[in-house]
């Protein structure tokens, strides 16, 4: 199993032959792993400060967007906007969950990209009332684009 100690070893070894092999001794291993691999990983490394020096652990993007999906839902949980998603009818209690905690990566990335959307119009939108010269001036702008 990946999560053994003794698979991560040999993974990461194996990996730094490929690198000698590959671009030489002068250049460390940098390796990708999920979430759970990383954090052994990291533990594997400061018992071995033989590998230390050579290995650099990353995590691997998904699990960074995941990360930071899961957080900016943390942050709008009961902001309101997850209300609103339910009362729209958009999203049912459920999803609204899935998206918040990022279990449904697609559906958490989607949410948030159309929320943001939608904040930023209604930003726009209020910002042209108070401004209703750069409104046009914006409008001429766009139409020969």
């Amino acid at each position: 199993m990946a999560h053994e100690w003794s698979t991560l070893l040999t993974v990461i070894l194996q990996a730094s032959q490929l690198r000698k092999l590959a671009v030489g001794e002068d250049h460390p291993t940098v390796i990708s792993f999920d979430i759970a691999l990383y954090e052994k990983v990291v533990q594997l490394l400061d018992a071995r400060p033989d590998l230390k020096r050579t290995v650099l652990p990353r995590l691997g993007e998904l699990h960074v967007v995941m990360a930071a999906l899961r957080a900016h839902g943390t942050s709008m949980e009961n902001s309101g906007i997850d209300d609103a998603w339910i009362e729209a009818d958009e999203y049912g209690s459920a999803t609204t969950r899935q998206i918040l905690k990022c279990t449904h990566y697609k559906r958490a990335l989607r949410a948030h990209m159309y929320s943001y959307v939608v904040l930023y119009e209604m930003a726009l939108e209020e910002f042209f009332k108070d401004n209703q010269q750069l409104k046009d001036v914006c409008l001429k702008a766009t139409e020969g684009i």
